[in-house]
């Protein structure tokens, strides 16, 4: 089960892990040996005081300095998956329930505006959707009922002016 999180990659994300771990596993379990500090959480190289209280983490992938670009903390029945830029900003975070993402999700631009948020149920995008520009001005809005696009989606200029919405309907249950 501790693969389970493998669903959730991109297939750029999967190539990336596959190669890792196939190519250094004695590179993956030093970093993580240095990784571990005295203390119940280990040192990660910068500070991330806002996961919480957790059992476990994975370092599932680092970037070219060799900083964590892929943890996940586990805790109880859920892990906490981030993503991390190189300057070690925020570039996604979650929930992963058995594998699926469940839950809020938020996406980030490099400089720490939101990128895209939404909520997911079973790994499927359930509820509000929200994409924005680099900026902060909405891109799109809409809803996804597992899943599936529905109801009326709104799409905004540069300066956050509606400029056309589509109508993806009631999905068929």
């Amino acid at each position: 089960m501790f693969f389970s999180f493998y669903t959730i990659l991109t297939p750029v994300q999967r190539f990336v892990y596959v190669m890792k771990h196939i190519l250094f596993p004695i590179a993956a379990m030093a970093l993580l040996t240095a990784a571990c500090g005295n203390s119940n959480q280990p040192k990660l190289g910068f500070t991330d005081p806002t996961v919480g209280e957790y059992d476990s983490l994975a370092i599932v992938d680092t970037n070219a300095s060799g900083a964590p670009a892929t943890v996940i903390y586990y805790s109880g029945d859920s892990d906490i998956f981030r993503q991390y830029y190189s300057d070690h900003s925020l570039r996604a975070e979650g929930t992963v329930v058995n594998g699926k993402r469940e839950g809020r999700w938020v996406f980030y631009f490099p400089g720490g505006n939101i990128q895209a948020e939404g909520n997911y149920i079973g790994g499927k995008e359930d509820g509000p959707y929200r994409v924005y520009r680099e900026n902060g001005v909405p891109y799109y809005i809409g809803q996804y009922k597992m899943g599936v696009q529905t109801g009326i989606w709104e799409v905004y200029d540069q300066d956050g002016n509606l400029v056309t919405t589509q109508d993806y309907g009631t999905p068929n249950s």
